[in-house]
């Protein structure tokens, strides 16, 4: 885990991870960056980049009705080199009934059911630098495919970076405007070669899947 200092936090194009009723709330910055903050009254309580916090919201298939978040102190007014040793723990409330904790040292348990100390997205995805020399930036980074799609990329002939260029982008046309309420859902996204599942999880990844299964 990496905390990111208050000054580096720009919440302008930061999306909701939790429900809008919930008076405290996580935002998501970027690519498995986040912010922890209260809305009633404003306070931002923490901010970092977490790899493992993306992975276990991504097993979440409900809406988070709530977070709690226990640290002894005011992390935000803590100086920058004294950080790295500060100590909090998330506590994220779904609407399922199910409780998870997350804390500072990356540790994750559920008040119900165990989990997987590192849960991974899908075990049948991988990122597309699996695949190609593409740059892991910006949208790459975010896109996960199967093995069915990659074959099927490359049987388009072409460059592949391109085709994913517009397999990302009739997939941002098409969910333009919807509300994301449903982590994980199936999404039929029809394409300029074709149609694909889409799956987009909590940290922003998407994962594709053939349409033929």
């Amino acid at each position: 885990m990496q905390f990111i200092p208050l000054q580096a936090i720009n919440l302008q194009n930061s999306l909701r991870v939790t429900s809008d009723q919930s008076p405290r709330q996580i935002l998501r910055m970027q690519l498995d960056k986040y912010v922890v903050l209260s809305m009633d009254p404003p306070k931002i309580y923490t901010a970092f980049i977490s790899e493992k916090f993306s992975s276990l919201i991504n097993t979440f298939k409900c809406e988070v009705l709530d977070v709690e978040f226990l640290s002894t102190r005011h992390l935000m007014s803590m100086a920058p080199e004294r950080l790295e040793n500060a100590r909090f723990e998330i506590r994220l409330y779904l609407a399922s009934g199910d409780a998870f904790c997350f804390n500072s040292s990356e540790e994750s348990f559920s008040f119900r059911m165990p989990v997987a100390q590192n849960p991974v997205i899908e075990a049948s995805t991988k990122s597309v630098q699996d695949f190609w020399d593409i740059p892991n930036q910006n949208p790459y980074d975010r896109l996960l495919i199967t093995d069915d799609i990659a074959a099927w990329i490359k049987s388009l002939g072409g460059i592949p970076r391109q085709t994913l260029d517009r397999i990302w982008y009739d997939y941002q046309n098409q969910q333009r405007g919807a509300t994301f309420l449903n982590p994980g859902k199936p999404i039929l996204i029809k394409t300029a070669f074709g149609d694909v599942i889409a799956k987009e999880f909590l940290c922003g990844r998407v994962s594709f899947h053939s349409a033929k299964h």
